[in-house]
């Protein structure tokens, strides 16, 4: 029973994958690639380095709002229920290929720091806090979307996660204005970095436990 359970969330999260290839959504997840390497060479500065940072580490976020999409439109949502699956292995489910298409986004901005590294734009240990710093972010902004999601449903989740983008897009730019953050990396860098990272996962745990909470209720 076990195999067979694992085998069914196996297969839902090739369905989450499947879902978004297809061509709207696809080109939605393109989409912020395209934009965020633009943005790195049109203006080509420490601040649009991380700026592309932050939407590559921001884009792993999207896959829920797309699975949610699509499962209401086919029942799916309805039909997972009557798997062999209990509501906890569906939330997680959920969480596990969220979290493995985020990482490919941080491996995307991964290879951006390295190459704007390379190139000589940006030294080594300034890419890699950038860097570090676009993972406690995106793990961050992952955690409350998808409780969010849950909580608000595809439609005002969806609102909500366009207001959250236009809120952090907006506190960077007031922060282009006002203050450096490449002094603020300076600042002990690696123990802001560990600090956060933790606060982030803890964040993480919280999501998945509010998340789970919800769907059992809505479901029960």
């Amino acid at each position: 029973l076990y195999k067979r359970g694992e085998i069914i969330m196996k297969g839902i999260i090739y369905k989450d994958y499947i879902s978004s290839l297809l061509p709207k959504n696809f080109i939605s997840l393109l989409s912020n690639i395209i934009v965020a390497l633009g943005i790195v060479i049109l203006l080509d500065n420490f601040y649009s380095f991380a700026l592309a940072t932050m939407m590559l580490s921001l884009s792993g976020s999207s896959l829920l709002q797309i699975t949610m999409e699509q499962d209401e439109l086919s029942n799916f949502d309805k039909i997972q229920l009557t798997f062999p699956l209990t509501k906890k292995q569906i939330i997680f489910t959920k969480y596990l290929a969220g979290l493995i298409m985020q990482g490919a986004c941080f491996i995307i901005s991964l290879l951006l720091a390295l190459v704007y590294c390379w190139i000589g734009r940006i030294t080594f240990v300034a890419a890699m806090q950038v860097w570090g710093l676009g993972i406690i972010i995106g793990l961050i902004f992952f955690s409350i979307c998808y409780t969010g999601f849950y909580l608000l449903g595809n439609k005002r989740g969806s609102i909500m996660y366009i207001i959250t983008m236009l809120a952090l897009a907006a506190g960077y730019v007031l922060t282009f204005f006002n203050f450096d953050v490449a002094v603020i990396l300076k600042i002990n860098h690696n123990l802001l970095l560990a600090i956060g990272f933790v606060i982030a996962m803890i964040v993480l745990v919280i999501s998945f436990r509010l998340s789970l909470k919800i769907y059992v209720k809505r479901y029960s």
